[in-house]
């Protein structure tokens, strides 16, 4: 009787131990419990594992945040880490799940909470989130300045502002920056303009186009120059071979060598028929043709004749000049107060 109650006691015992060892395997195991190639230090609780030739990462209680599935993991930094893996890199959190899926060839720093982002040999730019903001579809991104940003691909430049938007449309071999909202555009040797929403002001024809003073700039084509106004219209034709600063509304140009004055509106004041234009002194210039020297006033008109040999400005409005040798005196109407003329001897 004992004998089959100290056997009935050891199958009892045997069922608790299994019952006991059956409670403990349905609790949670600790995932890589078997070991890895190569452990970690924990920093802030955390440690890297090596497994397999991958990285993965784990908690102090041996719980893996990040399974060992990637050929790098760099440090974390404001709660984000780089990975790579197949040659793409990406960002997981803290909590291991990724932010970014590893697709890129490579991500730069992020700026600003945006990144530029290579894949495929083509640049994009996408946000913290991993939203794409730029298409990865250039070849190149030039930095961001004041919001706008110049791209290249299929051979052309154009310009991207900065939600992404293509402002000015990759079809030009150049693009300058803005300056006082317009952008110089080169196109087979050309320039033309584009304002700030990528409207082809002025289509590129010109060989040179001039800074806008006073809202009108020169423009240059084989070898004659021109005035545009700031919506790109012809103001002065491209006919001379040279304009000079406007100066009170006006400005001294040469057409085929000879010597003439336009307006601010870009009419002949006076035509290009003078060998030489002098400086405007107190609203009056001399000018020169066929050897000889007159007077023309700030508008245009001829005061005095092109008949001296020589003339120049003193004070009260009046000029020496000079004839055959003699000097006289003229007013600003041109009348002789002393005459440079020999007097008639008389009999």
């Amino acid at each position: 009787m004992k004998h089959i109650l100290h056997h009935r006691m050891i199958r009892i015992s045997l069922m608790l131990l299994g019952f006991l060892l059956l409670q403990t395997n349905t609790f949670p195991q600790k995932v890589g419990g078997n070991g890895y190639d190569y452990f970690g230090e924990f920093v802030n609780g955390r440690a890297f594992v090596y497994s397999g030739g991958y990285w993965g990462i784990i908690d102090e209680n041996g719980n893996e945040i990040v399974p060992p599935k990637y050929t790098k993991i760099y440090p974390f930094y404001k709660g984000r880490a780089n990975v790579l893996v197949n040659g793409n890199w990406g960002v997981i959190g803290e909590d291991g799940k990724e932010i970014i899926p590893p697709i890129y060839t490579k991500i730069y720093p992020f700026e600003n909470g945006r990144a530029l982002v290579l894949g495929d040999g083509k640049f994009g730019i996408i946000d913290e989130s991993g939203k794409i903001i730029v298409p990865v579809i250039y070849v190149r991104i030039a930095p961001f300045v004041r919001g706008r940003a110049m791209v290249y691909r299929d051979k052309h430049w154009g310009m991207i502002d900065s939600l992404g938007r293509e402002v000015i449309p990759p079809k030009y071999d150049k693009v300058g920056p803005f300056k006082e909202g317009y952008a110089e555009v080169w196109l087979n040797m050309k320039v033309g303009l584009v304002d700030e929403m990528g409207k082809e002001i002025v289509p590129p024809q010109y060989e040179k186009i001039t800074e806008f003073q006073g809202g009108k700039a020169l423009v240059f084509i084989e070898g004659r120059i021109g005035v545009i106004d700031q919506t790109g219209k012809e103001l002065v034709p491209s006919a001379y071979n040279k304009i000079g600063p406007y100066v009170n509304g006006r400005a001294i140009v040469v057409k085929s060598g000879k010597f003439g004055i336009l307006s601010q509106d870009g009419n002949e004041i006076l035509p290009p028929i003078y060998d030489k234009i002098g400086p405007f002194e107190d609203g009056r210039a001399v000018i020169y043709k066929d050897g000889l020297c007159g007077i023309i006033s700030e508008e245009g008109k001829i005061t005095v004749s092109p008949r001296y040999d020589k003339i120049t400005f003193i004070k009260n409005h009046r000029a020496k000049v000079l004839l055959n040798g003699r000097y006289g005196i003229i007013d600003e109407a041109g009348n002789e107060i002393i005459s440079p003329r020999k007097k008639k001897k008389e009999y």
